[in-house]
């Protein structure tokens, strides 16, 4: 299984909002962020998967990633949803105010969704474009604040590893180059037992296949473009010390073996 993680999301000031139609069979592979993610379900059912937790969500529900959660989507019929990815510049005062508690998975009062969250979602999404820095921090809070008084928070815990946030950024920015357990034990003066401990209880993975993750799906984009390449380039081009590795490493991803160029 893949996991990936998306910086992007995570930019400072960053505000992700769409709203998007899904098709009925279409689904959102496992990934993660530290950024809360929001989704208003308008029309439709799908199943959203977050950690351990599997649950169904449909017209009126929202549906609401923690930070750090690898969570993933598959759409059980046609879908339109309002999502909005909340970068921690917006989360300070909700992070404060409720002690980094936690939302469920699903908030699923219908009515009180319908009346009051769904009205202030459609209307900044309507504004977003002309809304300046206060006015979206303004609507996050808002949104957020009648959902902390009408749903109860879980306990937040001790959050996610400052360490493990640093790591996965200059794995992100690194990847094709010698990334391992001992570099970045070294890079970051840990013993590679701890950091190992670290990375797989907050991704779920070894840090190893992580990396050949981002290898091989950058591999296969470079595959996928007109230039002329072979397996063998492409492999030494993403990280990949032999074909071998490479081609084991493609298949336990994408459940095949990757075309020649």
């Amino acid at each position: 299984m893949s996991f990936d993680y998306e910086p992007v999301r995570d930019e400072k000031d960053a505000l992700y909002f769409t709203h998007a139609y899904k098709q009925a069979g279409q689904n959102r592979l496992p990934h993660f962020h530290k950024s809360i993610e929001l989704v208003y379900v308008v029309k439709g059912e799908f199943i959203s998967c977050a950690g351990q937790d599997r649950a169904k969500a449909d017209a009126d529900d929202i549906v609401i990633i923690n930070s750090m959660d690898v969570h993933s989507t598959l759409y059980r019929t046609d879908c339109e949803l309002y999502c909005m990815v909340i970068s921690e510049d917006f989360l300070k005062i909700f992070r404060e105010q409720t002690e980094n508690g936690k939302f469920p998975h699903v908030l699923s009062d219908k009515l009180f969704n319908a009346h009051n969250i769904l009205p202030l979602i459609a209307r900044f999404y309507r504004e977003k474009d002309e809304s300046n820095a206060i006015t979206a921090h303004g609507y996050v809070s808002l949104i957020l604040g009648l959902m902390v008084a009408r749903y109860p928070l879980n306990k937040g815990g001790e959050g996610t590893s400052a360490l493990i946030l640093e790591v996965l950024n200059y794995i992100d920015k690194h990847y094709c180059e010698n990334v391992t357990l001992e570099s970045l034990s070294k890079k970051y003066g840990y013993c590679r037992q701890y950091l190992s401990k670290e990375f797989n209880k907050t991704i779920g993975m070894h840090l190893k296949n992580y990396v050949n993750n981002l290898r091989v799906k950058k591999a296969r984009e470079l595959l996928s473009s007109p230039a002329p390449r072979t397996v063998l380039q492409t492999a030494l081009e993403c990280g990949f010390d032999s074909a071998s590795s490479f081609y084991r490493a493609y298949k336990a991803v994408f459940g095949e073996t990757p075309k020649h160029g």
